[in-house]
Formats: structure tokens, C-alpha cells, sequence
């Protein structure tokens, strides 16, 4: 999966200013497609992350975020 993908899909759940109403909304906000993001919500539920939409672990989550670095553009 595209590191750039999930991590605007991490930011979308752990911003305290939107409230995800649907996973396709969250798909159109990320710039993602839908079967995308909805793949990435269900690996999220399945570690314990998220349900529905709504952060459980939002420790788990921002560490995740924090662990997908860019990687290096070697020149």
C-alpha cells in the first residue's frame, strides 16, 4: 500500500476537526479510491485501531502514522 495513501487516510481519523461520516467520504477526502481505503479500514479494525470509523487506539494509531516515513530519494 502507498505510504502516502495511508498516512492522509491517518490524518483524516486522528484530525479532531473531521468526523468521518462515511468510508467513501473518507476515501474522497484522502484522494483515494474507495475499495482502497475501505481495504486499509478493515486492516486498521482488525489490529484493534479503529471500529467503524471511530478511533479506539489512538496511541496504536499515531505511532503507526509516526513509523511510515518517506522513503529516501537516493540521488
Amino acid at each position: 500500500m502507498a505510504r502516502t495513501k495511508i498516512k492522509r487516510i491517518l490524518a483524516l481519523l486522528l484530525d479532531a476537526d473531521y468526523k468521518p461520516k462515511s468510508k467513501y467520504g473518507l476515501a474522497k477526502m484522502a484522494g483515494c479510491s474507495p475499495s482502497w481505503a475501505i481495504k486499509l479500514i478493515k486492516k486498521l479494525e482488525k489490529k484493534g485501531f479503529v471500529k467503524n470509523l471511530k478511533i479506539i487506539n489512538a496511541k496504536g494509531l499515531f505511532e503507526l502514522f509516526h513509523k511510515l516515513r518517506p522513503k529516501k530519494i537516493v540521488s
